[in-house]
């Protein structure tokens, strides 16, 4: 099969090591990696899959020289042994090698992950977020939302991260003995909820239509976020309940602007790469806050990535050809920049 331009000779589609019984969001990353790997045979591009554990000594097999054909990593590496902390580090070898990659380097990768760090960050760029408290006390009759500081994916939010302020101190304290700074509180904004996607479109960067999680005929008595189960469990009654709206052109005009502003303000902030998403609550008087920062959204072709990218013309396979030539793009940039 002739080879599409712009599409190395190979791409190695690099995820972490699975548990022969996965989780749904680790066994999503699967789903990913084969739908990434038939996109890429369409286009002439032989792909080959590497499980990465805590042994990152075979990455050195992927360095480039001379003799070999042209190789991009396509990254999904979400976790090293189930610790979403160390997502960053096969980036930070590929970096070191000069090997070309997909997506965010590896300190915006480091940085986004630790979500307390994130917050700070987006706060002395004067970009709104809530209010979050790690440790210490927080005000009583706040109410709050208890997560990971160092997971994605909706892990570890359930219905019950939502409490009060009392509360969230108790079960920060909880956690602190065996695993200092697992969780933190943030404060709860019950609102709307929208995802801004971000491609890199080679000559700049290309904000998708924007999405909103509408809860609907959701359990009057539940908090409405899309937690593990309403994300990941789909015979689930709240799976059901959370269903992705794509904004037409000139829907809520003024919001969607602002959410654009601000995604885009971010992906600079970070130095973000490729890909990400950001994602926002819309409080009762219309004021948007960043609540998370994802540079390596997921990209299985039912999620909220590709669905956008369809909304603005763009297959999965042209999605995937897309995030391969910025890798490309990237790289060579950055050995121009290195005098290599």
């Amino acid at each position: 099969m002739t080879r599409n331009p712009g599409v190395p000779a190979e791409v190695v589609i690099l995820h972490g090591v699975q548990e022969s019984l996965p989780q749904p969001d680790d066994a999503d990353t699967l789903v990913q990696a084969a739908a990434i790997a038939d996109a890429l045979h369409a286009a002439g591009c032989a792909t080959r899959e590497l499980a990465l554990g805590l042994d990152l000594s075979v990455l050195q097999h992927l360095q480039p020289h001379a003799a070999a054909p042209q190789t991009v990593v396509f990254n999904l590496v979400e976790s090293l042994a189930g610790r979403g902390a160390l997502l960053h580090l096969p980036v930070a070898v590929l970096e070191a090698f000069g090997m070309p990659f997909t997506g965010s380097g590896s300190m915006a990768l480091a940085l986004t992950t630790d979500k307390p760090r994130c917050k700070e960050l987006l706060r002395a760029a004067g970009v709104r977020t809530p209010n979050w408290w790690s440790q210490g006390s927080l005000p009583v009759e706040q109410r709050v939302i208890v997560k990971p500081s160092r997971e994605d994916g909706s892990c570890g939010i359930t219905a019950a991260s939502v409490m009060g302020g009392a509360e969230a101190v108790a079960c920060i304290n909880a956690t602190a003995a065996d695993a200092p700074d697992a969780v933190f509180a943030e404060a709860f904004v019950d609102g709307r909820e929208f995802n801004v996607s971000l491609l890199d479109a080679g000559e700049g960067l290309q904000v998708l239509p924007v999405a909103e999680i509408r809860f609907v005929d959701f359990p009057s008595d539940r908090p409405r976020i899309l937690d593990y189960e309403a994300k990941w469990a789909p015979e689930s009654a709240v799976y059901r309940s959370t269903q992705r709206h794509t904004l037409r052109e000139g829907e809520e005009a003024a919001l969607t602007g602002q959410l654009a502003s601000m995604a885009q303000r971010i992906w600079s902030v970070f130095g973000l790469r490729g890909y990400a998403r950001v994602d926002f609550r819309v409080d009762d008087r219309g004021t948007p806050w960043v609540v998370d920062v994802n540079a390596n959204p997921c990209l299985s072709p039912d999620a909220g990535f590709a669905a956008a990218a369809e909304s603005a013309g763009i297959t999965f396979p042209k999605l995937v050809q897309r995030i391969v030539s910025a890798a490309m793009f990237n790289n060579h940039m950055l050995n121009i920049h290195k005098g290599r």
